[in-house]
């Protein structure tokens, strides 16, 4: 049987396939989807549910989790501190080091460089002045931005992996994403009233030699429009937050029908 993307339509590998946690990912697009939908199969179960190895124990979560419910709603939360970053700090130090060391130099030389312009006409540069031209510094500060840009993308996924948190929030039908440190981070706002599937995807899982690790996974809401976080979630976390959703998605169903 081919599963085919719905967004590029092309035929998905079958290796790309997990029937049993119920995705297909498309490496082309980038897109991870619900199989049970793309080949029209009806497992029975309620909207929004999913086989009865994916419930959870919500009062027991795994390391680096929790969930806590509220009067009006629900909060799950989960941290992606990793043993990844005992490697991407010190790469992000040496790195943001020699940046700093090389900005440093060339605002030396942009200031020795006015310095021997505003000379009289002939003088020589002063002792140590280099005496570059002032748009050759501007040209070097310029190449040298998104080296900086770098430096400062490690710096935040160094904090992400030390005491960073994704954090889903529910409360009257309004749901909010958080993936950030501290308060600082980005934030995702969704109508929780409209998803139907909750479906997660460890990628990892579809390699040769899986191995549960930050960006394999990720989670996806789908309802009025489609949502995916969680990429820096590592597969156990992912795994519960996705689980978490899909039970609220379910007694949200639960308690709709029981109103009629």
């Amino acid at each position: 049987m081919e599963v085919r993307c719905p967004k590029c339509g092309r035929v998905i590998d079958p290796k790309d396939v997990n029937v049993g946690r119920d995705i297909a990912a498309c490496l082309d697009c980038n897109e991870v989807f619900t199989l049970s939908e793309l080949v029209g199969v009806t497992t029975g179960a309620a909207p929004g549910t999913a086989p009865a190895e994916r419930a959870v124990d919500l009062d027991d979560p795994p390391a680096g989790c929790s969930f806590q419910r509220t009067p009006d709603g629900f909060t799950v939360v989960a941290s992606t501190r990793s043993w990844g970053a005992f490697a991407i700090v010190p790469f992000a130090v040496a790195w943001n080091s020699f940046i700093a060391f090389a900005f440093t130099s060339v605002l030396w030389s942009m200031t020795h460089a006015e310095e021997a312009a505003n000379g009289t006409e002939g003088a020589e540069p002063a002792d140590g002045a280099s005496g570059m031209p002032p748009f050759a510094v501007l040209f070097i500060a310029l190449f040298m931005l998104p080296f900086v840009a770098a430096g400062l993308m490690m710096i935040g996924m160094a904090l992400m992996m030390i005491c960073g948190q994704v954090r889903v929030s529910v409360e009257r039908g309004q749901g909010e994403i958080f993936t950030g440190v501290f308060g600082l981070g980005r934030h995702k706002r969704f109508d929780w009233d409209s998803i139907q599937r909750v479906a997660d995807a460890d990628l990892s899982a579809m390699m040769p030699m899986p191995v549960s690790m930050p960006g394999s996974s990720r989670i996806v809401l789908e309802g009025q429009r489609r949502v995916t976080f969680g990429k820096l979630l590592n597969g156990e976390r992912s795994y519960f937050v996705a689980a978490a959703l899909r039970q609220m998605v379910a007694e949200r169903g639960g308690a709709q029908r029981g109103t009629f």
